[in-house]
């Protein structure tokens, strides 16, 4: 394994919800998931989990995930889990024309700003 991505960290974001990393803080303190061996900071929507030496990464990585994944079942279905190496985000997955003002062309997908550039876009589709 490369030094690179050899991590002893997790960082768990909540994607702006402080509540939602409140309620999950509450959960694993009265599941005692974590001791005394794991440093865990908490700075506004995130989580960071340090370990020491002694621990697997790959091993507790998997252990923190899937207990998250359980806590988000059974208290909101509606986040899910989005990975990039260390980091784990928790929040709701929308589309960019959900999210954004753009409009996007039925046929191929192209995003433009405005109905009337749509309307532009259209006739390469040869609609008028």
């Amino acid at each position: 394994m490369d030094n690179q991505d050899h991590y002893s960290e997790i960082i768990i974001n909540f994607a702006g919800d402080e509540e939602i990393l409140r309620k999950f803080l509450e959960y694993t303190h009265e599941k005692r998931i974590f001791n005394d061996k794991i440093k865990i900071k908490i700075e506004k929507d995130s989580i960071f989990i340090q370990f020491s030496n002694t621990f697997n990464y790959d091993i507790e990585k998997e252990k923190i995930k899937n207990m998250l994944a359980k806590y988000l079942n059974e208290f909101c279905n509606t986040r899910e889990i989005i990975e990039f190496r260390n980091l784990l985000v928790v929040g709701i997955r929308k589309h960019l024309t959900e999210i954004s003002n753009f409009v996007q062309c039925e046929i191929c997908g192209f995003p433009v700003n405005t109905e009337e550039e749509l309307l532009v876009h259209r006739r390469i589709h040869g609609i008028i």
